[in-house]
């Protein structure tokens, strides 16, 4: 079952939770409201959990599926301040609608229970997408990592042998519905503590951080390949939004706070490779147009995403990649 959260503690929501008891279609894991005074401290058994502030920083938040907005879609001022604030987030908004016998038809339109909704953000989610992409990835990323192993036990001994450091790094990176994922990659820079957990500055020409080994495998993208290892666990898929660390900026600024839609790059699992990385955005970005470039080539991927187009992207990567040695890695 989907994990849920309930933004309004309304009659509706009340509605909504006692027949999900019967029906079980979901589990809703709490209720939040703008207007604390006004509230219940639980409805039934679900428990009111905070304000739209406190939904906003909820360390729960990357695992919920679903956000139902259960508010009037009469009081259209405040249901619009509502969504605004929330569409930035990568989860799914729904909003339960104000219509008695309606005839669910469009697509965009669903119901939970016997309530009419519509999706505000995101869309219903394609189970048998989610399986194929997930066989898929099983398949190929454990065919991919017998075949790049040889590759990866060398790179590893030469990074050994050059300065005596660890192997690999690992650095926290955003993942699905935003959360914090661990990325494995071959070392390439001298090694940093604090880059592991959150990044201070990206990588730029003749970076003096970067190590002799790391400068070949980063122009070849060899130190991403330990990242089949997050694929298989399923943290990452092979195709998909690339994953970006923790406080990355461009500019001085955020990259969430240059593309008001930034976190919706997150809907699906960060990937391996992706669209983006065959049209030329691929490395640091240091500029705020080549976040919004990123971003839109992500958003087209996520539009467009099937099983075919990422075959074309796998095929399509290595020739890339290889062929472009204008981007600074």
């Amino acid at each position: 079952s989907e994990k849920v959260v309930v933004v309004g503690a309304t009659q509706k929501a009340q509605r909504i939770i006692t027949d999900n008891r019967y029906r079980d279609e979901m589990r809703i894991l709490g209720v939040f409201d703008d207007r604390l005074e006004r509230a219940p401290e639980a409805i039934g058994d679900v428990p009111l959990l905070g304000s739209l502030d406190d939904l906003m920083v909820w360390d729960r938040l990357p695992e919920i599926d679903r956000i139902i907005v259960t508010v009037s879609s009469d009081a259209r001022v405040r249901v619009r301040e509502l969504i605004d604030k929330l569409r930035i987030l990568p989860n799914r908004i729904m909003l339960v609608l104000d219509l008695a016998e309606f005839n669910v038809e469009d697509e965009h339109i669903t119901r939970i229970g016997e309530a009419p909704a519509a999706y505000v953000s995101g869309q219903k989610a394609d189970l048998q997408r989610a399986w194929v992409k997930r066989i898929t990835d099983l398949i190929f990323g454990t065919l991919l990592l017998i075949g790049f192993a040889p590759i990866i036990l060398i790179c590893a001994i030469l990074i050994k042998l050059e300065d005596g450091g660890p192997v690999f790094f690992r650095q926290l990176r955003q993942g699905f519905n935003n959360e914090v994922i661990s990325v494995w990659k071959l070392r390439s820079m001298r090694p940093d503590e604090n880059a592991a957990k959150r990044i201070e500055s990206q990588t730029h020409i003749n970076d003096p951080r970067v190590t002799r080994i790391g400068k070949f495998i980063r122009a070849t993208s060899i130190d991403e390949l330990p990242q089949l290892f997050n694929v298989l666990k399923g943290d990452m898929s092979l195709v998909g939004p690339r994953p970006h660390a923790l406080g990355m900026t461009a500019e001085s600024t955020i990259v969430h706070d240059i593309v008001a839609d930034y976190a919706h790059r997150h809907r699906a699992k960060p990937g391996l490779t992706g669209w983006a990385q065959i049209n030329g955005s691929r490395g640091p970005m240091h500029t705020q147009a080549e976040v919004r470039n990123r971003v839109r080539l992500d958003m087209e991927y996520l539009q467009r995403s099937s099983f075919l187009l990422d075959i074309y992207i796998m095929l399509m990567t290595a020739p890339c990649l290889l062929g472009d040695r204008k981007v600074n890695r």
